[in-house]
């Protein structure tokens, strides 16, 4: 009988003694202990209880294991000791043997000045640190503590784990892309056509800690940075100039604690800028000629436009084409749109004849640079005419074109109609009369002219024919004349 929580059983025995067993003892089983015997016959006898024996329950707990994991390190098992890289997560594991009463587990920090506790499940608990800083550097160990029949026991603490925090960052990566050029990884060189954009960029292992990126320029006296997103940041160069020359280096900074700390530079890439340009391209169109590629020669019709056009490579910085005419002693500019230029001639002339060429020029950082002329494209002007075309109408005749003869019936009327291709030059008509020893000219409107005769006479008889002629820089071509009409006038 336990007389503390008066706690009592009752056992049966054939013999001058009994045992009474507590299988599993803890804080509720301690107390004093008494027996009393009792025997029943006729009547029931009972002994006095006898001296009490006094029962304490001492529970101890083992001290519980501990480890540590973060990224980019290996476990660690207390007592040791762990490296970590500042601005990385890292996470304490507390965990007791499987046959412990339930419990919480305490993690005790000597130099963070720090205790935390988790409720244990499945014999353990975690403590995760998501970004190391210099203030987590010290020990940490685990304790664990159960509370039975309203008394808390405590483990000892387990042996200990040193956390260091490292501040040392690997050097970043670097790396340069322009358009027409290979992607170049540091060390090494990329040579840039000017006018280009190009690209930086810089790169540090996906384990770091977030941070920002610096791109040191040495030629260029520059230093720019940009926060790091998805361990990489990019710098942009719109138009490569000359002072874009250098060295290009990525470094890395982070901040923990109020401490910065940064890489080293990375391995460099020395950027030349090239600002030599291709030859463009040249080309000629004119109405009812073919297109033409330089080098080439371009027959012009006379009187009738031509336009020039210039165009360069796509990937080429902008600037401005020069058309160079050699034989008309004359060179004409014109800024660069979608990468060309068109120079149009409204009427070709004799003085337009010579060599075309095109030239593409650019300036960067104060310097001009321009590319080898075009390879030429000679322009000859054609100022031959074709033949007009002769007609004759009459009151009571019919239409006669020529070659034909026409009776006209003296005193009525009649009209010469002298006509040429739509494509002509404009100029005059002239009406050639060889029976009347006369000739008539008249400006051509609409390509034709007309020369209107009131009233037939003998005199009118003979041979009619049309000439067509323009005037181009100075100098009078004639046509051919056309077949000819042969008037007859009737008396009436």
């Amino acid at each position: 009988m336990n007389t503390q929580s008066s706690f009592k059983e009752t056992q049966t025995s054939s013999s001058n003694s009994a045992n009474f067993a507590i299988s599993k003892a803890d804080i509720e089983n301690e107390g004093s202990y008494q027996c009393q015997y009792q025997k029943n016959a006729h009547r029931t006898f009972t002994s006095p209880l006898s001296n009490s024996v006094r029962v304490s329950v001492n529970v101890s707990l083992q001290a519980p294991n501990i480890s540590l994991t973060s990224p980019g390190a290996e476990l660690v098992w207390g007592p040791g000791e762990a490296e970590i890289t500042g601005g990385l997560n890292f996470t304490i594991t507390c965990s007791i043997n499987p046959e412990s009463p339930q419990g919480h587990f305490f993690l005790v920090i000597s130099g963070f000045n720090m205790t935390t506790n988790s409720s244990a499940v499945n014999n353990a608990a975690s403590f995760t640190f998501p970004v190391a800083e210099l203030k987590h550097q010290g020990n940490y160990s685990c304790l664990y503590q159960v509370t039975l029949s309203g008394r808390t026991v405590a483990s000892a603490e387990s042996a200990p784990i040193t956390v260091v925090v490292r501040l040392s960052l690997q050097a970043p990566n670097i790396s340069l892309t322009s358009p027409g050029a290979d992607l170049v990884w540091g060390p090494g060189e990329a040579e840039i056509t000017g006018g280009l954009n190009f690209t930086i960029t810089c790169s540090i292992n996906p384990e770091s800690p977030q941070g920002r990126f610096f791109l040191v320029i040495s030629g260029f006296n520059m230093t720019t940075n940009s926060s790091a997103v998805n361990n990489a940041a990019s710098f942009t160069f719109s138009v490569a100039e000359l002072k874009h020359h250098g060295n290009y280096s990525c470094l890395y900074q982070v901040t923990l604690s109020g401490r910065t700390v940064a890489s080293a530079e990375s391995a460099p890439i020395t950027v030349v800028v090239r600002l030599s340009l291709q030859a463009p391209n040249i080309s000629l169109t004119s109405p009812g000629a073919d297109l033409v590629w330089g080098p080439g020669e371009a027959e012009i019709t006379g009187g009738l436009n031509f336009t020039i056009t210039c165009s360069i490579n796509p990937k080429s910085p902008h600037g401005h084409f020069f058309l160079i005419i050699s034989g008309f002693n004359m060179t004409t500019n014109s800024p660069a749109v979608n990468n060309a230029a068109s120079f149009t001639f409204p009427v070709a002339e004799l003085k337009h004849q010579g060599n075309y060429s095109c030239l593409y020029q650019v300036t960067l950082s104060g310097r001009t640079v321009a590319s080898a002329e075009s390879a030429p494209i000679t322009v000859v002007v054609k100022l031959s005419l074709q033949a007009p075309n002769i007609s004759l109408t009459s009151p009571g005749a019919k239409l006669v074109w020529g070659p034909g003869e026409a009776e006209i019936t003296g005193g009525l009327n009649f009209t010469i109609a002298c006509s040429i291709n739509p494509e002509s030059l404009h100029g005059h008509f002239f009406l050639v009369i060889s029976g009347f020893n006369m000739t008539s000219n008249s400006p051509a409107v609409n390509n034709a002219a007309s020369f209107t005769f009131p009233v037939a006479e003998l005199k009118h008889q003979g041979n009619y024919s049309c000439l067509y002629k323009v005037t181009l820089s100075g100098r009078t071509v004639a046509s051919a004349e056309s077949a000819p009409i042969t008037v007859v006038v009737r008396r009436k």
